[in-house]
């Protein structure tokens, strides 16, 4: 499978999420709690815990040359 049909894929597969979080678990998220007292402060909290994690997965080094610099120290391999 090429990158076009797999971000097609993946586009479908994220746009149906969408649509579950926005039209079932998020009313119903609001009817258990009428007074609001933890439902939208939850779904903020849950949006800034996800952007945070996607700048943190762009920041994050070269995973292959961390794992094999952590070897290299590890066993002493470095001449």
């Amino acid at each position: 499978m090429g990158p076009m049909a797999y971000g097609i894929v993946f586009g479908f597969v994220g746009g149906m999420m969408v649509y579950i979080c926005v039209h079932e678990l998020i009313p119903t998220a609001h009817r258990y709690d009428p007074e609001d007292k933890v439902t939208t402060l939850t779904i903020f909290l849950g949006m800034a815990v996800m952007a945070m994690s996607l700048v943190l997965f762009v920041l994050e080094p070269e995973p292959v040359a961390a794992v094999v610099h952590c070897v290299n120290v590890t066993l002493n391999l470095t001449a």
